[in-house]
């Protein structure tokens, strides 16, 4: 740790979140604290329900308050009890619910408070007023992409000297083991010599699946050999089954649903994509780089901030399926370029993305705003 660090008792940081049901923000909340827990205690409070990560995260010290729709003056008071029960040094919210009640708990319990913007949103006139007045209850907003700090500054009127970008990491070393990649490729029935497409998301518009397919459809139409495999659940997942079939990529596309041996699947893939509209700074990207594969992902929100457009993958517009079946088809052309691209992905997400670079970050802001 940096020279900020404090040689006294252990403070202690309450994290508030919507829930840990599966996805990035979650994730990255559940490793934040699992890697700093050598210098901080953690304390955490879901909102609405506690949800499936806290099982396989191992995460300790969880309230649930479980509130319903609307706004809940109760959770103000049950957030200020927990914090002077537990003696809370900082509080760090997560997204915009999270924000809402635990800036006015901090306002009012006199804790410090730092919130973390996940991402960029599309957002309405009387959010960026409710946010810009929230803002000003916390030390300081971090944003995980200068994309969606722009948006915290130009959008949100927040000053610029409250904003700070703290990329998301990854636990690079648990994405590294190539060992289970031929297991893994045979329990989904693909073939040796079949080049294997990825992509981990939550079936939601936001990662416009629909385009990716379509992209398919176009490699399938050129007689190129593959297989994508989609990772996770969501919504949409029986409208894209049925498009999946109109396109006639029965064979084509397997759905494995929610997973969490993330990893293994990872390892037998070849190519990683992520078609979104939106993004922040995605663990699944990173996650993919980690296991030396190559991108080719939407120009949106903090993609370009991880992916270098002809170095580690290829950054293509969004919506726009020729494009994505252009770059996918050159990887499954060449694979001397995927090997480049996925060694070089390695050593970008080692240099700029490791979970160690991010909690030593946001341990620093800790140290900031609740001094030494």
């Amino acid at each position: 740790m940096s020279e900020l660090l404090n040689t006294g008792p252990k403070k202690t940081i309450l994290h508030v979140v919507i829930s840990f049901e599966t996805g990035g923000l979650e994730r990255f909340v559940i490793d934040l604290i699992r890697f700093s827990a050598d210098h901080f205690n953690h304390r955490v409070v879901c909102l609405e329900r506690i949800g499936e990560l806290v099982t396989s995260g191992g995460l300790e010290n969880i309230t649930c308050l479980e509130i319903r729709p609307g706004l809940q003056f109760k959770c103000i008071v049950d957030l200020r009890s927990i914090i002077k029960a537990y003696q809370i040094d900082l509080i760090h919210t997560h997204n915009e619910k999270a924000l809402f009640y635990g800036a006015i708990s901090g306002l009012l319990s006199g804790i410090p408070v730092v919130h973390t913007k996940h991402g960029k949103n599309q957002i309405t006139f009387k959010a960026r007023i409710r946010n810009n007045l929230l803002a000003r209850l916390c030390k300081k907003t971090i944003a995980v992409s200068r994309d969606a700090a722009l948006q915290c500054i130009e959008n949100e009127k927040i000053p610029a000297a409250k904003v700070m970008v703290i990329h998301n990491g990854v636990d690079i070393d648990a994405f590294s083991n190539r060992k289970d990649a031929a297991l893994c490729r045979n329990s989904l029935g693909i073939e040796a010599g079949v080049p294997i497409i990825g992509i981990v998301a939550r079936l939601a518009e936001v990662k416009d699946h629909a385009t990716l397919f379509q992209a398919c459809n176009i490699l399938n139409e050129k007689k190129i050999d593959f297989r994508l495999v989609v990772i996770g659940d969501g919504p949409l997942k029986g409208k894209l089954i049925t498009l999946s079939d109109s396109l006639g990529l029965q064979n084509k596309i397997i759905f494995t649903g929610a997973r969490r041996d993330i990893p293994e699947f990872l390892n037998a893939m070849d190519i990683f994509v992520l078609s979104s509209i939106s993004e922040g700074i995605s663990l699944t990207l990173l996650e993919a780089m980690s296991c030396y594969l190559p991108i080719v992902a939407t120009n949106v929100g903090g993609n370009p901030e991880v992916v270098i457009d002809g170095e580690t993958g290829f950054l293509v517009p969004p919506q726009n399926a020729e494009a994505l079946a252009d770059k996918l088809m050159l990887l499954i052309r060449e694979p001397d370029v995927r090997k480049r691209m996925g060694h070089a992905g390695r050593d970008r997400t080692v240099k700029f993305f490791s979970m160690q670079k991010a909690v030593s970050d946001y341990e620093k802001c800790y140290w900031q705003v609740i001094g030494k």
